[in-house]
Formats: structure tokens, sequence, C-alpha cells
């Protein structure tokens, strides 16, 4: 067995992404159940379930930093191609947003669709700053959805900022529901 086949484990990386990994190491599949939904209640305040989704993200990451041979498609083929679409492209999403921001500034004056795209970028930013400053206004859908897109997005960041600065997280004290 190749050596990118044996199944390890890595205490520092989250248990379900570990057993996945390996799963598709050694040439089996790793299944989800579709119709199998969780349901977890939120933690009811914003610090702390910012704080979960950068652990969450941090613990992701340290996952894919140790199995980083998953990264290669020519080796893993689908499974490595969904590792990438479902895990690194979302991780990037906040660097795609903030590179747009310039780009857009940049080609506003080439025409309406480009002007409607800043419009579009500066009212979901607003929307979202709003939902931050004003929490009751979350109770309005659109805000919430707008809120939560970006607190992820943030999140993301922030948790990579911690990822490339060496932080690790192994351990943590459960959050209060």
């Amino acid at each position: 067995m190749k050596d990118s086949h044996k199944p390890r484990w890595h205490l520092d990386s989250p248990s379900d992404m570990n057993v996945a990994l390996n799963c598709v190491r050694m040439g089996y599949v790793a299944i989800s159940c579709p119709d199998i939904t969780g349901v977890y209640k939120d933690l009811g305040s914003d610090s702390g379930e910012y704080n979960r989704k950068v652990r969450t993200v941090l613990r992701g990451m340290t996952g894919i930093k140790n199995s980083k041979e998953i990264l290669n498609v020519r080796e893993f083929g689908l499974a490595s191609l969904q590792v990438w679409s479902h895990k690194i492209m979302r991780w990037a999403t906040p660097w795609f947003m903030l590179a747009l921001i310039p780009v857009n500034i940049a080609i506003i004056d080439e025409g309406l669709i480009y002007q409607l795209a800043m419009l579009g970028q500066l009212l979901i930013y607003t929307t979202g700053l709003l939902g931050l400053a004003f929490p009751f206004l979350r109770k309005n859908t659109l805000i919430r959805t707008v809120f939560f897109f970006l607190q992820v997005n943030v999140a993301t960041a922030h948790a990579f900022v911690k990822f490339t600065s060496g932080e690790r997280m192994t351990t943590w004290k459960p959050s209060k529901r």
C-alpha cells in the first residue's frame, strides 16, 4: 500500500473528517446520508456562534493540511475534487469577496452591469453591517441570511489567519446551549 493510501489518525483533526479521508485513502467511499438532518440550537450569543465557526474552520483546515495528499486529483479523483469544491473553494470565498471590491471599483465605468454589481455588493455589506449593529433587524429573513453569510465568511478569514500563523485547536470546551 502506498504511503499516501495508508490510514492515519491525527488528534488535531476533526474525527469525522479524519474518518472520511481515511476511507478515501484506502480506496473506500465515504458516504453521507442525505436524509438525516442534524439540528443544533444556536448558542444565543453572536460571539459564541462566531467563535464556533472559527473553531470549526480552523480544525477543518488542520485536517486538510494533515491529509494534503487527498488534494491530488490524479490520485484520488472525484473525492479530491469534492474536497477542493466543498472545502478549499469555500474557504477561499472571503478572499474572492475582498478581491472583488477593487475589481468592481476599477471597472465601474465600463457599463451598467458593473455599476449594478458594485451596488449589489455595497447593499450586501451594508445589510450585514445593519444586522450586526441592530440585532433586532435579524428577525427579517433577508437580513438574517445576509448577516449569516457575511459572519461565516469573516469567521473563515479569521480562521485562515489563525491557521497561517500556526495556531491549532486540538481541544476546546463545548459551548453551553
